[in-house]
């Protein structure tokens, strides 16, 4: 309920231990496949904002954040090796198995919910000023699991787009599904792979995806008639960020000063709302673990 209003909830759900209903308890009004794996995700969810979000969350050694994320993944995993007998993770457009009794709208939520959550957690590793906070440049030891989380991040948030193309929107769809998860993904891309390396082989791809990631919001407008300009505005902006740096001096290192000022100077006055005064860390603003722990910072007219 607390996704479906766009609210977190106010337990913590991985303490609840109440036991759960048996299938064969259940009425046949409810499918034991939907509900229990939104009970898991719900309490990892739970968990991840618990640990990262808070202030005591970021005094830890980058070592100690490390070995948090990587329990958290042994548990994902578990989630995902429980839940891939009805759904294929790894396709996004693959309806669910028959058996499962699952709509294709319940396996886009379970999907999109899971890839937020990964993203939540590794991001942590990857988040520019998650890194900054972590001081990692003084922990070689835990520079190759940022490359590997930063890996992770980007391919689930490109999975996530593709899976918002196939959301139906009307006022039933829960908001974590309509406008958080296609966001986080949309961000998460932009910032872990276009803003930080725009000379990658697969920009020209992800700028496409980003184009996808924005068409979503043209449906939600077209759909309920609310407008959120930010995400088009996101796409516009890596699309002229690769377009400068690409027409940067050579000498340019890479076309990292370019980089810099951009991310620093565009990206904070579009955020800013042309206040280019005004020095927003985008970095803290667009975790997931903030998008997962704080829904009550949109708007209330997004809720649908």
């Amino acid at each position: 309920m607390a996704h479906r209003s766009g609210r977190p909830s106010m337990l913590n759900d991985e303490e609840i231990n109440c036991e759960w209903p048996k299938p064969q308890e259940l009425t046949t009004k409810i499918n034991s496949v939907y509900s229990t794996p939104l009970i898991m995700l719900a309490q990892l969810i739970s968990q991840v904002t618990r640990k990262f979000s808070t202030v005591q969350a970021f005094q830890q050694s980058p070592q100690a954040v490390a070995a948090i994320v990587v329990d958290l993944d042994r548990k994902t995993t578990a989630f995902e090796e429980y839940i891939r007998p009805h759904i294929a993770f790894e396709h996004p457009t693959e309806p669910p198995r028959a058996s499962s009794g699952l709509s294709n709208q319940q396996a886009i939520y379970i999907r999109l919910l899971y890839f937020i959550l990964v993203v939540g957690i590794y991001s942590t590793l990857t988040n520019p000023s998650c890194r900054t906070a972590l001081n990692f440049k003084d922990s070689p030891d835990v520079q190759l699991q940022v490359e590997k989380s930063t890996e992770i991040v980007v391919k689930a948030s490109r999975t996530a787009i593709l899976t918002a193309h196939y959301i139906h929107v009307d006022a039933n769809t829960p908001i974590l599904l309509s406008f958080f998860g296609p966001l986080c993904a949309e961000i998460n891309l932009s910032i872990h792979h276009i803003f930080e390396a725009p000379e990658r082989s697969t920009t020209q791809s992800d700028l496409a995806l980003l184009d996808i990631g924005s068409a979503h919001f043209s449906r939600v407008e077209f759909s309920t008639g609310l407008s959120f300009p930010f995400a088009k505005d996101m796409a516009a902006l890596a699309r002229n960020f690769v377009q400068r740096v690409k027409s940067a001096p050579t000498s340019n290192a890479g076309g990292k000063n370019v980089a810099g000022e951009f991310m620093t100077g565009l990206l904070g006055t579009a955020l800013s709302g042309g206040n280019s005064h005004r020095q927003d860390n985008f970095g803290a603003i667009f975790s997931p673990v903030r998008i997962l722990g704080d829904y009550s910072q949109i708007p209330q007219q997004i809720h649908l």
